[in-house]
This record gives structure tokens, C-alpha cells and sequence, in this order.
């Protein structure tokens, strides 16, 4: 289909979103990667920002005229990406100094990244386990984030041969039983997409 891995994984993330939901037009926010020019790569620091992006993801509706879609979305958000924007303004950087009343409202985040470089991921694919679990074991912790945030937010590390995930959820908003429904709708949407 001549798309990247991100564009896959924002389609199940998004899918697991409308199974989960009920709703098939919701926003999400991805993460995104400020250094897009080759004399911006070695710099060093935060160089993030979210995108905004409206997702039309019906049920019904084939695999590749949704990702084709979201694709759509996707470009038409980094048309219009603000500079330096994240959840807040750039002077609340630390844990209690948010402005008063600054909601976030977009439930959902979308962080994918590659880790590692090629010859790190060229030797992990010798190494990949092929008989690999399925689903994934998941490990929950308990932790306490010092600030707001999004009901639900996917990290996922592309290590080549593998993904690695975290996913978070806000248990004021999303109860435990919904955490658990959602990560069903997650691992199904990957199923179907990827299969065994």
C-alpha cells in the first residue's frame, strides 16, 4: 500500500478508538518530531509538537479507505502544524504551574517513534524471536502523574523487528473496566491488521 509503519499503527490505534468508543469521527492528537530539515537532525533536546487530526473511522468501511483517509488527515495537519506547541503553553514546563482551567480536549494521544539505528535494528532482526507471544504480556503499573492528562495515550517504539508499547490511561476518566475493554479492541485491531 505504499505506506509507513506509523500510518499503520495510527489506523489500528484508530480503529480500536471507534470499536471502543461507538463513535467513528473523533479527534486524536499524534505526537510529532520537530526536526523535519537534515540541519535540524543532531540538534539536541525537546523538539516535539502535537498535531491535531480528525479521524473518520466507520466500522463498516474497508481497511485501506480508512488508512487512506487518516493518511489525508494526517498531511493536512502537518500543513497546518503550530510551532512549539505540545498541551500547554511553552512557560508551563513543570508539574503544578499549568494555567488555571486550561483543558485538554482531545482524549486520545498517538506517540510512534523508531528507536534505534540501523545497524541496532539490523542486529536485533537476527536475533528476533519468531515464536513470540501473542497477545503481548502486559505488565500494569500504578503511578501517580503529577499533571493532566489525555484519557488515553499509545507510545509505540518501533525497534524494527518489534514494537514496544505504553499505553496510559487517566483512571479518573476511564474506568478499569474501559481500560480493559480498550486494550481488547487494540490487540483485535492488530490482529486483524497484521495477523499471527
Amino acid at each position: 500500500m505504499k505506506v509507513t509503519p506509523f500510518v499503520v499503527c495510527l489506523k489500528i490505534f484508530s480503529r480500536a478508538m471507534a470499536r471502543w468508543s461507538g463513535m467513528d469521527r473523533f479527534p486524536v492528537r499524534v505526537l510529532g518530531d520537530k526536526r523535519t530539515a537534515l540541519d535540524l537532525a543532531s540538534t539536541v533536546g525537546l523538539m516535539f509538537c502535537a498535531d491535531a487530526l480528525e479521524i473518520h473511522a466507520p466500522p463498516a468501511q474497508d481497511f485501506e479507505t480508512t488508512l487512506r483517509g487518516i493518511m489525508a488527515s494526517y498531511d493536512a495537519s502537518l500543513a497546518l502544524r503550530i510551532p512549539a506547541l505540545h498541551f500547554w503553553a511553552p512557560y508551563c514546563v513543570r508539574p503544578g504551574i499549568e494555567a488555571n482551567n486550561f483543558a485538554n480536549k482531545i482524549p486520545a494521544v498517538f506517540n510512534y517513534y523508531s528507536v534505534g539505528t540501523a545497524r541496532e535494528k539490523a542486529e536485533r532482526k537476527d536475533c528476533a524471536d519468531k515464536a513470540s507471544a501473542w497477545p503481548p504480556e502486559i505488565v500494569k503499573l500504578d503511578q501517580v502523574w503529577p499533571r493532566r492528562s489525555s484519557p488515553i495515550f499509545l507510545h509505540l517504539m518501533d525497534k524494527g523487528e518489534e514494537l514496544s508499547a505504553s499505553l496510559h490511561f487517566y483512571q479518573n476518566v476511564v474506568s478499569p473496566a474501559d481500560q480493559e475493554l480498550f486494550v481488547a479492541r487494540l490487540f483485535q485491531s492488530f490482529d486483524e491488521t497484521v495477523g499471527a
